[in-house]
């Protein structure tokens, strides 16, 4: 009789009575080494020009379905599919790309993974769908960014970098909805080179410095002062 196959993994199936002097091969080919894959293996593939679309060969033969790693890479610069068989499965994707990339069956949405992150995903019976926390490759060094500038959140899961302020800005946010900017500050104190013996005054809106007569103490005035005592 023939050898027939696992329907979610392709593992071989050998018939009593069959493979005569050949078990050897059918077992290390077409099942030890695929349960290894599907434990350990990984597959690998550039998304630069376009999508993935997992190998299915199925049937015994090795294939990048069946690996329990999927390592997408390249510099797309934008969203890509890794499209894979729709049933069950638990794939480990380690995305080395700089662009989100998309777990889906043929027909499904999928579930997202943000570039140089790395989560797992399982098919739910209709999907596939992230089961743990997305953990950044990189989270001391977000991509895109340079010396001095300040990354914020410009939209949900969209990352954008503010470029470095000049010398005296401060960063000021404008509430919910709004992006952060560098602005000059509004209320600072003036300088106090030449001031010596002035007291700091304002009017309402501006401070300045006010000669001591007006008001403080001044080095060599004397202060006079009553003291009253209640028994």
């Amino acid at each position: 009789m023939t050898t027939t196959y696992t329907t979610l993994l392709g593992y071989a199936l050998p018939e009593t009575g069959t493979l005569e002097g050949l078990w050897g091969d059918e077992v290390n080919d077409n099942i030890t080494q695929l349960v290894e894959d599907s434990v350990a293996g990984y597959a690998t593939a550039s998304v630069a020009a376009g999508d993935w679309t997992l190998t299915d060969t199925g049937s015994g033969l090795v294939n990048e379905a069946r690996m329990m790693i999927l390592i997408p890479t390249g510099s797309p610069g934008v969203s890509r599919n890794i499209i894979a068989p729709a049933h069950s499965k638990m794939y480990v994707v380690v995305n080395q790309s700089d662009a989100t990339v998309v777990v889906k069956g043929a027909a499904t949405t999928g579930a997202t993974i943000q570039p140089y992150y790395t989560a797992v995903v399982v098919w739910n019976g209709a999907d596939f769908e992230e089961i743990s926390p997305t953990l950044a490759k990189y989270a001391i060094d977000i991509t895109g960014g340079v010396q001095g500038s300040i990354p914020y959140q410009s939209a949900v899961n969209t990352t954008t970098f503010l470029a470095p302020g000049t010398a005296g800005k401060v960063l000021t946010t404008h509430g919910a909805g709004a992006d952060p900017t560098w602005e000059t500050p509004t209320a600072e104190l003036p300088s106090q080179t030449g001031h010596a013996g002035e007291y700091l005054t304002t009017d309402g809106s501006t401070a300045s410095w006010a000669p001591g007569a007006g008001g403080g103490i001044t080095a060599g005035q004397s202060i006079a002062f009553d003291l009253v005592f209640s028994i």
